[in-house]
């Protein structure tokens, strides 16, 4: 897609209209051939505008591909919370299940021994009126 891409103007330099060929790595700037021999930048590290978009090109694709892998992994993270919140549902709903069988269970249990002590007192009664 780079060659298709219309060919730009080049930047000029602000302060002496000429093309920016120079970049300061200090100050993250473009220059100018002036403005590279200037007191503000003489002392910096610079390089062809050329070879430090290269460079920089390189460190942002490697910032990206670390970025890339920090998002899967956080998705693999997030995809094993999501797993084991189901997973906690799931056996929050099963202990609740048990716990309603078990109440059912001890309420027929405790009914049935209602009865039986019922039927029980029903018969000492009928002793106790007969004698």
């Amino acid at each position: 897609m780079r060659g298709k891409r219309k060919r730009q103007e080049e930047p000029l330099c602000k302060k002496h209209r000429e093309g920016l060929a120079w970049f300061c790595e200090k100050d993250l700037e473009l220059l100018c051939a002036q403005c590279r021999v200037s007191s503000d930048h003489g002392d910096h590290p610079l390089m062809p505008v050329e070879e430090a978009a290269a460079t920089h090109r390189r460190k942002l694709k490697s910032y990206i591909e670390s970025l890339s892998e920090q998002i899967k992994d956080t998705e693999i993270r997030s995809e094993m919370q999501m797993s084991k919140c189901f997973e906690l549902r799931q056996k929050i709903e099963n202990e609740k299940d048990e716990l309603h069988s078990e109440v059912k269970q001890l309420k027929h249990f405790l009914e049935k021994g209602q009865i039986a002590r019922l039927i029980s007192l029903l018969n000492e009664e009928t002793n106790v009126q007969e004698n």
